[in-house]
């Protein structure tokens, strides 16, 4: 039994549905179609989310942590 969701017949994919995206992201659904300012892929009226992109949303939002 296939236990990646993401891969099909041996293929990873690179792109993650919304609720995958928001999971990975550990953000609600809606904040995720309202707030964040990330590219994404319609296809056949689906919407996906390319790891690459939330990665690169995720670093450029990195802050830096500081001990008082």
């Amino acid at each position: 039994m296939n236990t990646n969701k993401r891969e099909t017949r041996g293929i990873q994919s690179p792109a993650l549905r919304r609720k995958d995206a928001a999971q990975y992201l550990c953000v609600s659904l809606s904040t995720l179609d309202r707030k964040l300012k990330i590219p994404r892929v319609i296809m056949a009226g689906s919407i996906k989310y390319l790891i690459r992109d939330l990665d690169e949303y995720l670093m450029k939002n990195r802050v830096a942590s500081y001990d008082a």
